[in-house]
């Protein structure tokens, strides 16, 4: 274990903050921009930061993001799923799991979105991203969402420069990635 740093500090807030914020909206409660500025004060974490004035400069920085992103909160779209947790069988003996901050359907299609605080990398990286990949696969697997890889999309949704990056992975692409954790797994057990 390491110690807490700002940066996941901050990032778990924000995250908290919009699954909140969407999880009122789908009950039925209408928020202002107001509302979702004080679910991040209620969600806000000061682990990590290394001063007082560093965790207040973080915390502005969050309300920027958080109030760019309510003016651009599409309302007629509402997600299917907040923090779906998810454990797909790679292989009769191994199971991964993890956890999706999203997932909209729109017009048939899947998207899996998770939200990111972070750098953003080139588009390489993230056509690339075995986290992505996972979600592909949590997508397509039978007992989970069932979908064929081309109606499915993984997003990676950066709130700052507020801007989303999509990627999509082919059937044979989901079997290599399979292959490949299985082959991770047998050399973790050696």
């Amino acid at each position: 274990p390491v110690a807490p740093s700002a940066a996941l500090s901050f990032g778990d807030s924000v995250h908290k903050t919009l699954r909140d914020f969407y999880q009122k909206i789908k009950n039925g409660e209408k928020l202002a921009k107001e509302d979702l500025l004080k679910l991040l004060d209620n969600n806000w974490s000061s682990i990590g930061y290394n001063s007082k004035e560093h965790e207040k400069e973080m915390h502005k920085k969050g309300e920027q993001i958080l109030s760019e992103f309510y003016q651009k909160v599409d309302w007629q779209n509402l997600p299917i799923a907040l923090e779906q947790p998810f454990t797909i069988r790679v292989s009769p003996t191994l199971r991964v799991g993890g956890k999706i901050d999203r997932i909209d359907e729109k017009n048939g299609q899947l998207e899996i979105i998770d939200y990111k605080t972070g750098r953003m990398p080139e588009q390489k990286e993230i056509d690339n991203s075995l986290q992505m990949t996972i979600y592909g696969l949590a997508a397509t697997d039978l007992e989970l969402y069932n979908r064929k890889p081309e109606d499915v999309t993984m997003i990676f949704y950066y709130l700052e420069p507020m801007e989303l990056r999509s990627t999509t992975r082919t059937k044979e692409q989901l079997k290599t990635a399979s292959e490949e954790i299985i082959k991770k797994a047998a050399e973790i057990e050696k």
